[in-house]
């Protein structure tokens, strides 16, 4: 079931970002990094629920979060033809179609919001992402070398990508 995030989610949510950094190299913050408390997740996802131009959704499989997708809107007016999404799947839920179907999801809510582009970027060598991002319309459109420094210590670039509303 694919819904709006809620501040009463805000201990599920904490839960599943800290997992899921535990289970993938390819998200920004290691799991160490997860520096929020329950009470600053609920402030930040009431803040979410009233904003007009930031979405967060929530995958729930049996009760339990197990994905979500974050569209944050900028409300600078030079920039405000343009979102940031960003993706977060439970290891044991890949390849099942939710990091799919929640962005499909974003993409209806961003030309809803009157969007003009949808921007994202994910560590060079997740090929996984990038297939996803591109059977949804999203083109490379540029690349940060070095941009990321893995825990082994080599780098890896970002590449960014965006898709036209």
């Amino acid at each position: 079931m694919l819904r709006k995030m809620e501040p009463s989610d805000a201990e599920q949510m904490l839960i599943l970002l800290k997992e899921a950094a535990l289970e993938s190299p390819y998200l920004l913050r290691y799991p160490q990094e997860r520096g929020m408390d329950i009470p600053g997740e609920i402030a930040y996802l009431e803040q979410i629920c009233h904003s007009d131009n930031k979405i967060m959704l929530a995958c729930m499989v049996e009760g339990r979060l197990v994905g979500n997708v974050s569209l944050r809107g900028n409300d600078l007016l030079k920039i405000r033809h343009r979102a940031e999404l960003a993706l977060v799947v439970r290891k044991a839920y890949w390849r099942q179609g939710i990091g799919k179907a929640m962005l499909t999801e974003a993409v209806a809510l961003a030309r809803n919001l009157g969007l003009q582009y949808l921007e994202l970027d994910y560590i060079d060598g997740n090929a996984r992402a990038k297939g996803l991002y591109e059977s949804l319309g999203f083109q490379e459109i540029s690349r940060i070398p070095q941009a990321y420094c893995q825990p082994d210590g080599t780098m890896a670039d970002a590449v960014m990508m965006r898709k036209c509303l």
